[in-house]
């Protein structure tokens, strides 16, 4: 997710974008999987995003479900923009190989019309599947699962708080931000004061 936000961030810079990564930190951060595949589908997800949405943000979920038995941990990632959206009945259309919306306001954007075509694909392999929803003119969310192994608990150091740490203050002028970090303090237990300056 690091490596697409580098990708993307001259476009999110040079449009001046919010693009924002929201990642359950109770979710482990370790799995064994394709690193090249996974990037490859985020790329063309959160960078359609970016190319569709000429301001406001771009935010990147990722939530997900562990099964301790298998050690398997099924996860969600959803890329939302505040972009142009998507009518209702070219939903469906977007997923074939060459298809791209032509209508007025997508004239002026350029591509193959391969990128979630193939995003599919790749997740069908991978044994997830992929989803929008969209209203036009009100952005875009589109999602995918897959469930991957997780590394060893063992092998992986805890997300330990120091223990002096006793209360959190928040300051954040973004109003999505700031409910995204203070949730996080929130979930490891520490009160939290938030300030939208």
């Amino acid at each position: 997710m690091q490596d697409v936000s580098l990708i993307v961030d001259p476009s999110v810079q040079q449009k001046g974008l919010d693009l924002q990564i929201d990642y359950d930190q109770f979710l482990p951060s370790e799995f064994i999987g394709d690193p090249g595949r996974i990037r490859q589908i985020l790329t063309n997800l959160v960078g359609n995003a970016v190319k569709f949405t000429d301001a406001g943000h771009v935010m990147v979920r990722v939530v997900g479900i562990v099964d301790d038995k298998t050690q398997n941990c099924q996860l969600h990632f959803t890329v939302e923009d505040s972009g142009l959206g998507i009518d209702a009945e070219m939903v469906d259309h977007i997923f074939g190989e060459f298809n791209q919306i032509e209508d007025e306001a997508n004239r002026k954007f350029e591509g193959t019309g391969l990128g979630l075509s193939i995003t599919s694909k790749l997740l069908e392999q991978m044994g997830g599947e992929v989803w929008v929803s969209s209203v036009k003119g009100d952005g875009a969310c589109f999602g995918f699962q897959i469930t991957l192994p997780m590394v060893s608990a063992a092998e992986v150091p805890p997300n330990m708080i120091p223990s002096e740490m006793k209360s959190v203050v928040v300051v954040e002028p973004n109003a999505m931000d700031l409910d995204v970090f203070t949730r996080q303090m929130e979930l490891l237990g520490l009160p939290v004061i938030a300030l939208r300056n």
